[in-house]
């Protein structure tokens, strides 16, 4: 998994934010630039398409009808085929279009007009991509797109979604998704007022080559997002999914699973990000140069990074590693990975007066050292493992913040710069391990095929998920070197 977090000087900046990472993990960028008070982009990665702008004020970037308000601003977003320089914004080729309609449907999330304070971009590397982001001070906003791991042959399987229905951003009632209210899981079923906020492509029954509306089959208005066929969900928004697909346990809780990884993230973003009162960078003080020289500033980025891939590794691994390698059917799985992250949250909550006893950088040391014992336990014990591989949580969990208490304690005096430049380097490195971990497991695949004998999928992604484990000890070993070097210098925090 890929991912950047950060915050936003204001909605047009949070877009090409977003733009700038999409370039960096393989999107073509067609256009990106300013539109009125606003701003536009259009991106395209292996035939998908995907339309984002921002508005600010009372702006309708949509052909349906909108009400609106000096005081709204929003980002807005849809899928196509195609991309057209010489067309507006919301006439892009192969755009979902309303029931008997010629305008163009999708969705939109609410935003703040001034800064965004914390977002988050997560990107399977396999085109599916999330967006999640402080859209009004304390409410969360979520928008994103990708394809769908078909289950059967089928034309399409792009999908996108937003928090609210393009017709609905402007809307001022209570409980606005996003507006005054947490907006719900991705591709909810169900949006604002009966609403659609969610779109998948398919082939269905002579619907060819156009957009199912994800939402209640009461719903059959173009202005709500209606295209004329309706798809279901299994996560609940402001109806009840059918009971036929209800029952899908597994797919309940990988979802709500997957947006719930997401969103753990976002709390430590003003922590991260934000400037701490009568603690401005100043150059005269030790500065950047003397920072970036400072060998235990390097030795806590070498602590922080393995941990970090280790914790997203596991998110976007565990549940394949087990349905590969250990045969569990997805609702197995699924409920194998929520209990992971039980035991991670359970961690945190509690573990702190330990950490504070052993000292942080010898529970560092410990920690990740077990995680790592844990996880390659786990994978050498096979379907019989899993339960290691759960308490494995144990040991990631303290990682993040215990690296940021190490770094309050020795770099007390530039800590709002040390972090930045902390945060900043292990979100570049992530992106080459996380792909490195792929590699693994596509070597491993070509080794076992190599080797005379048919392809070993399991043993590939035991391969790949043993690199965790090896991240763990990696993050162990340099924790001890801190330890080595800070007790010499008699300052072991």
């Amino acid at each position: 998994m890929s991912y950047q977090t950060g915050f936003a000087t204001d909605p047009n900046d949070l877009l090409q934010n977003i733009v700038a990472w999409l370039q960096t993990i393989g999107w073509t960028v067609n256009m990106s630039q300013a539109n009125g008070t606003g701003w536009r982009a259009h991106v395209s990665k292996n035939g998908m398409f995907v339309n984002l702008c921002t508005t600010i004020g009372n702006v309708n970037p949509w052909g349906v009808s909108v009400t609106l308000g000096a005081t709204i601003a929003g980002l807005h977003l849809y899928a196509g085929d195609g991309y057209s320089a010489g067309a507006n914004w919301e006439l892009q080729p192969g755009g979902p279009k309303g029931n008997g309609q010629t305008y163009t449907v999708g969705a939109s999330a609410r935003l703040h007009q001034g800064q965004i304070s914390s977002y988050g971009i997560y990107s399977d590397n396999a085109d599916n991509i999330c967006i999640v982001f402080e859209g009004q001070p304390g409410i969360f906003s979520n928008i994103g797109w990708g394809r769908l791991n078909k289950a059967g042959v089928y034309t399409g399987g792009e999908y996108f979604y937003g928090s609210i229905a393009a017709s609905q951003f402007g809307v001022t009632t209570a409980n606005i998704p996003g507006g005054t209210a947490n907006a719900y899981c991705p591709c909810a079923y169900g949006g604002h007022s009966n609403t659609m906020s969610s779109f998948v492509k398919a082939d269905v029954d002579g619907f060819i080559g156009k957009w199912l509306s994800i939402g209640s089959v009461a719903t059959t208005m173009a202005n709500y997002g209606y295209t004329g066929k309706h798809a279901a969900s299994s996560v609940p928004g402001t109806n009840v999914p059918p009971v036929d697909i209800a029952s899908y346990a597994g797919l309940v809780n990988r979802v709500t699973t997957e947006a719930t990884l997401a969103a753990a993230l976002l709390p430590a973003v003003p922590a991260l990000f934000g400037r701490l009162a009568g603690n401005d960078f100043n150059k005269n003080k030790t500065g950047y140069a003397a920072l970036l020289k400072n060998p235990t500033l390097w030795l806590t980025v070498l602590i922080f990074t393995p941990g970090a891939v280790c914790e997203m590794g596991i998110g976007a691994w565990f549940v394949n590693y087990l349905e590969k390698a250990c045969s569990f059917p997805a609702e197995k799985a699924a409920l194998s990975l929520t209990l992971f992250f039980i035991c991670f949250t359970l961690t945190r909550l509690v573990i702190g007066p330990a950490v504070d006893r052993a000292g942080f950088i010898n529970s560092l040391v410990i920690l990740t050292a077990f995680a790592g014992i844990m996880i390659v336990f786990g994978v050498l014990r096979g379907e019989s493992g899993v339960i290691f591989l759960i308490i494995a949580g144990v040991g990631v969990a303290p990682v993040f913040p215990t690296v940021m208490a190490v770094v309050s304690k020795l770099f007390s005096e530039e800590l709002d710069v040390t972090v930045t430049t902390i945060t900043t380097v292990t979100g570049m490195l992530t992106i080459p391990a996380n792909l490195l971990l792929g590699g693994v497991v596509q070597l491993a695949r070509a080794v076992f095929a190599g080797a005379g004998g048919a392809e070993n999928v399991g043993a590939a992604y035991a391969a790949g998920y043993m690199f965790l484990g090896l991240c763990c000890f990696v993050s162990s070993a340099a924790a001890f070197a801190l330890r080595r070097r800070q007790k010499k210098a008699g300052r072991l925090v």
